[in-house]
């Protein structure tokens, strides 16, 4: 109910605040302080007083510190009618007041009335007709501003001066006066008629006030400003969103088969057919600027192609047009080529429709019907179906082009990968699903897996006319890729076995280090070694060190064996270093004896770990995996 400043005079605090818990309480807000917080704690340099609720909403005022509510709560006055008196001033005649935070409860009463706060009896500088009142606020035409608006210009020592016919009136809310609009388009907003830069209105919502207008400048007109935007050389220097979207998934997914395309003409046509708002000539501001729905692209800024400088694509893909999509004819024809997914109901077109504050292009709705709505609340879910032009004499070979049935191209340039497995191989898997029916520039990945012991040295790919094709190693261990050419090609991998040497660190205080393999110098590459440490009389083994030749450490793991441990070999020799400290000889009330470790050269151990291998036979599997079992 209260509020108080801190000692430093910077901050509000609540005074006994207390959390409403129940929406039931809503009502007895007004004229409580909140900072909407659930903190009790909670202190800010601003504190909000609310004035009124509708439902759950508050609607409140802020009071910074060092302003008091009375400040705040400022009294207005407004009538149906007012006069100009000669000190520039204005007087509403049988006015009434309100305060703002009356305003919530009583502002309808000021709703289309002449509006000022008062520096006097009666009196305002500033006049403004309330042409809308909400709960917090009005919105307000400042009726003092008479301006100019006229059919035309001049353009004299770099300022626009209105010329030809000329009106002036201040409350452009009016419908009469949005009416004359039609044919006084150009305005400086201001009583003299002359500016630095101009504006020209081309657009008014009948449902509401927002007037739209360009500025321009430097004696330009809208004339020139239409073909800025329409026409003009360079008017496509800038990809849209949805170019650069169309070229990203071609280049994801069409590269590859670029050559079985056909550069050909998307037609883009931005041929107005209504200049609406942009006609200064009588088009009216209620209208919208609209395009034709056309074949036949009469500019050449508007024939998009690889081949067009001026209508440059990037690769030979577009949308699908207006009348392109007319000719496939009814809707349930346009029906079937709807994205299957519930949550991406629509597609884009090509085709341009209108513009006024905004602009829109024509797209296909869920049920086939061909849209346009500035206002469709679907536009986060459209899609893009891109399309594009095969060469002559590529066919497709069966669907009927919608998402669950889509067009088989069949253009008989396959290809074949054939591999050579050797003894070493454990298993060769190729991403290919058909090795008899590859695409030339298709990127082939494919994962070597050598036997136990061994590792990759070297893949040949050699293609039908005994040339080399290069490829390269990915990211994942034993795993290649390269690029199909146009020729059979065959993958003939070569290895080499891999031993090693696990050496151990001369310590003075090992008594004994054993590990259990054939051969220490020569262990095999991925074999477990389990090795046991022992240490020397009077010392304690608190850590080991395995680290191959690189300097990477190698993990290992404790056995359930005492002071037995174990790790996987690597392909590099590696060195185990256990780590000791000395153990403390009790006192016992006797003299320190000094701990004698015993000296000697280590004893290292070895046993023999057998690995039996069987008859090798190779078969191939789908997916062209290759065993060895």
């Amino acid at each position: 109910d209260d509020i108080s400043l801190d000692d430093t005079g910077s901050k509000w605090s609540l005074n006994n605040p207390y959390l409403l818990e129940n929406t039931s309480g809503y009502a007895d807000l007004v004229g409580k302080y909140t900072f909407l917080k659930t903190s009790d704690s909670y202190s800010s340099t601003s504190v909000y007083y609310i004035v009124g609720v509708a439902g759950s909403t508050a609607y409140y005022v802020s009071l910074p510190v060092g302003k008091t509510l009375d400040e705040l709560n400022v009294e207005y006055i407004y009538g149906d009618t007012y006069t100009k008196n000669d000190d520039g001033t204005y007087s509403i005649s049988n006015y009434n007041t309100i305060n703002t935070f009356d305003w919530f409860s009583n502002g309808s009463e000021a709703s289309k009335k002449y509006l000022c706060k008062p520096i006097g009896e009666g009196k305002c500088d500033r006049l403004f007709y309330a042409s809308k009142i909400t709960y917090y606020s009005a919105v307000g035409l400042d009726a003092t501003k008479n301006y100019k608006y006229a059919n035309s210009f001049r353009y004299e020592n770099n300022k626009y001066i209105l010329d030809g016919d000329i009106i002036e009136f201040w409350d452009i809310s009016d419908t009469n006066n949005g009416n004359s609009l039609k044919n006084y388009h150009y305005t400086c907003w201001n009583e003299t008629g002359e500016c630095d830069q101009i504006a020209y209105i081309y657009k008014k919502y009948t449902s509401s006030n927002d007037i739209y207008y360009m500025t321009l400048k430097n004696g330009n007109g809208v004339e020139e400003f239409l073909n800025d935007m329409l026409w003009a050389d360079d008017v496509n220097k800038i990809d849209s969103t949805i170019k650069n979207a169309t070229d990203f998934w071609y280049e994801r997914y069409l590269t590859n088969y670029e050559k079985y395309i056909e550069d050909v003409i998307y037609c883009n046509d931005r041929s107005s057919s209504n200049l609406g708002g942009f006609n200064p000539n009588g088009g009216g501001i209620f209208g919208n600027l609209s395009f034709n729905k056309s074949f036949k692209c009469t500019n050449v800024t508007d024939k998009f192609s690889v081949s067009n400088d001026k209508a440059k694509l990037k690769h030979p893909i577009g949308l699908m047009t207006y009348p392109e999509m007319a000719l496939l004819g009814n809707a349930a024809v346009r029906k079937a080529l709807a994205p299957p997914s519930a949550s991406y109901n629509y597609y884009w077109l090509m085709t341009p429709a209108e513009y006024n504050s905004s602009s829109s292009l024509y797209y296909v709705s869920e049920d086939g019907r061909m849209e346009n709505s500035l206002h469709h609340d679907a536009y986060a879910r459209n899609v893009l179906r891109p399309a594009i032009s095969l060469k002559p004499k590529i066919r497709y070979s069966q669907g009927d082009g919608s998402p669950t049935n889509p067009y088989v191209i069949d253009y008989n340039d396959y290809y074949s990968v054939d591999v050579i497995i050797k003894n070493e191989t454990e298993e060769l898997d190729i991403s290919i699903e058909d090795l008899t029916s590859v695409i030339e520039g298709e990127e082939v990945t494919f994962k070597v897996t050598p036997i136990k012991g061994y590792k990759v040295t070297n893949i040949d790919i050699i293609d039908s006319d005994n040339n080399e094709v290069s490829y390269e190693e990915t990211n994942n261990k034993n795993e290649y890729t390269f690029i199909m050419p146009s020729h059979n090609v065959t993958i003939i991998p070569s290895y080499e076995r891999v031993s090693n040497a696990v050496n151990v660190e001369d310590n003075p205080h090992t008594k004994e280090i054993k590990i259990e393999v054939n051969d220490a110098s020569a262990v095999v590459y991925e074999d477990e070694v389990i090795f046991r440490v022992d240490p020397e009389d009077g010392y304690e083994l608190i850590d080991i060190e395995i680290i191959d030749e690189e300097g990477n450490e190698v993990e290992y793991r404790k056995t359930n064996n005492e002071n037995e441990y174990s790790f996987v070999m690597p392909d590099v020799d590696v060195t185990i270093k256990p780590i000791y400290k000395k153990l403390a000889v009790p006192d016992n009330n006797q003299n320190n004896i000094p701990n004698n470790p015993k000296t000697g050269a280590s004893l290292i151990s070895l046993l023999v770990l057998m690995i039996i291998f069987g008859i090798s036979i190779i078969f191939v599997k789908r997916k062209t995996k290759l065993i060895r079992d």
